[in-house]
């Protein structure tokens, strides 16, 4: 896939990978989702002051 933005280490970038992803690649969705889902699976803890959170972001 030619003309992709990689950060450090070969790692593409958020952008690159919702392009992937609006191509077909479903495995682009995924990394994003595995990048993001921790990050917002603290801030539901927070701001819900519950560990139910977690359900939310499944």
């Amino acid at each position: 896939m030619g003309g992709e933005e990689q950060g450090p280490r070969g790692v593409r970038s958020d952008e690159a990978l919702m392009a992937a992803y609006v191509a077909g690649e479903q495995a682009a969705f995924s990394e994003l989702f595995s990048r993001y889902a921790p990050r917002r699976s603290s801030a539901l803890i927070l701001a819900t002051s519950s560990s139910n959170a977690k359900g939310f972001v499944r």
